[in-house]
């Protein structure tokens, strides 16, 4: 049991980061991290992310999405926060950001 505190953020990763893997990229490391969230393209360019889970976590997916993957090039990665859900299941990828 830990003392950590769970934490929800909102993020926009702006750059080259759409048509090259990005989100699926973003969901493997999530995975790997055991967050939960979601990651889609935004029309302007962009990825927009929720992400949640603990906050060393977190702090490391977020830490992460300014490297991304190969092909990708990451000019900025914009963070808010945003309230903590209940039940978000697993890390999801969508094209276009589902409500």
């Amino acid at each position: 049991m830990t003392d950590e505190s769970r934490v929800r953020l909102g993020v926009t990763v702006t750059g080259i980061v759409q048509g090259v893997g990005y989100r699926w990229w973003t969901k493997r490391l999530a995975e790997s991290l055991r967050v939960t969230g979601a990651v889609w393209n935004n029309p302007d360019g962009s990825v927009g992310i929720e992400v949640q889970g603990l906050e060393t976590s977190v702090k490391a997916f977020t830490d992460a999405l300014a490297v991304g993957p190969a092909g990708s090039l990451v000019r900025s990665v914009a963070i808010r926060s945003v309230p903590c859900v209940d039940d978000t299941g697993p890390f999801s990828v969508s094209f276009v950001r589902e409500e």
